[in-house]
Formats: structure tokens, sequence, C-alpha cells
């Protein structure tokens, strides 16, 4: 399987870095006392490193929101770290869904980047981060309508459509992480290239997470202007 980001982004957005922590044979089937610390830990971090200050002073949420306004997303639709860390805020505890998602939850809010995740095996091809057609099917967790993106905007998508809309916004029920999923490739992302050293940092720690507390083996790939497509 092809992972890759499209030239057509890159030429807008040319900092992007797309994360990789690719999992191979977890079990993802049962909670635990420890991933729950983890996910309570996460929130604790981010309440103490924001404090009283808002959520929308942070250069990283500024620029997500520039980034969707740039590609036409319609209003009220959000980068998905913001709405977690708005909630957390609220004092406000994050739902458990799976160990998986509650892992990449956990990074996700303790180094406030956007996290994702494919369970491989229900894949269709290759997958892209490419600027949409518009005719992409497109089905969100939970949802039996079809809600195709706009001409235009930035999403990753397979030979079926899209996996998630609006770049990091909604993801797809065709794909979504289950107790029965075993293999999975989590996503991070970054616009601001002054981050990377935080951003392999929550790289690192993602895949140690799952490794240590979910078992399976995990490799990590990173996708910016230099290093355009990875093959696991």
């Amino acid at each position: 399987m092809k992972f890759s980001i499209g030239s057509d982004v890159l030429e807008i957005y040319p900092s992007t870095h797309v994360g990789l922590v690719v999992v191979k044979g977890c079990d993802n089937r049962s909670d635990s006392p420890e991933t729950t610390f983890v996910l309570r830990e996460s929130e604790r971090v981010l309440r103490d490193r924001l404090g009283s200050a808002a959520i929308l002073e942070l250069p990283e949420i500024k620029k997500w929101r520039e980034t969707y306004r740039s590609f036409g997303a319609k209003k009220g639709r959000r980068v998905s770290i913001e709405a977690m860390a708005k909630r957390v805020l609220k004092e406000e505890v994050m739902p458990q869904i799976s160990p998986l998602v509650d892992l990449y939850n956990a990074v996700s809010l303790r180094y406030v980047f956007p996290c994702g995740g494919e369970d491989i095996d229900k894949l269709s091809g290759n997958v892209k981060l490419a600027l949409a057609e518009g005719n992409e099917n497109f089905f969100r967790i939970g949802g039996e309508e079809n809600e195709p993106p706009q001409p235009g905007e930035v999403v990753y998508k397979d030979d079926l459509g899209c996996l998630c809309r609006c770049w990091n916004w909604r993801e797809a029920d065709r794909t979504k992480l289950t107790e029965n999923t075993q293999n999975a490739v989590l996503v991070i992302e970054t616009l601001e290239p002054n981050r990377e050293k935080e951003f392999m940092h929550a790289l690192k720690h993602l895949s140690e997470l799952v490794k240590n507390l979910l078992g399976g083996q995990t490799e990590i790939h990173v996708l910016n202007r230099s290093n355009l497509s990875v093959e696991f």
C-alpha cells in the first residue's frame, strides 16, 4: 500500500508534514486502566499548558483555521484538535472509544496536533492527501447520507472515496477503527515547520504507547515536500 501527499496540496501548503505510525498486529478489543490513565493525564497536561488562555491563541490552531478558510470549508468546520481542546478546557472528559482512538486522542491533546487513524484492512488501493475532485463518496462515522467534498477541498482518499474530509475534520465510517482492528495507520499532522522536534516526539510517543499497551509492531514515517510517499 502506498500513502502519499499530492503535489497539488504541497503547492498551496508547502510546510505540510504528515506523520504516520503504522501498526501491525495490535489488540484493540478492550480498554485498560493504563489507557484510561494516559487519556486523563493528557487532559490535565492540556489544561495546565493553557491555563486561562484561549485555544485560539495557539499558533497551531490559528494556522489550521486559516487553512480551512483557504479551501472554503463551511462555517463551523474546525480541525479536530480544536474541538477536543475546547471540550477538555470546559472540564469535560473525552469519551473512550477504543484503545487506539483513546491513545491517539491523548497524544493529540498533549502535543496539540490533529491525529486520526484508519483500519488498514478496510482501505482500498492507495491513500493520498489531495485536493478533492468533488465526486468522491463520503459517509461520516455513524452517517447514512453520502456527503461528497467540495471541489478543491483537502481530503484523504483511497480508490473508493474520502477517508477524511476537510483535511482532518470528519473521518469515514468505512475505515474507522473498531474492536476488531489489528492493523492500522495512525496520522499526526502539522503545518508549523518550527514544531518539527515536538512533532517527532509526538510520533515516537504514540508509537511507544501502542506497542507497550496494545502489543504488535509499529513503524514511523514522515511525509513532506522532501518525501512525498511511503509504502508499507
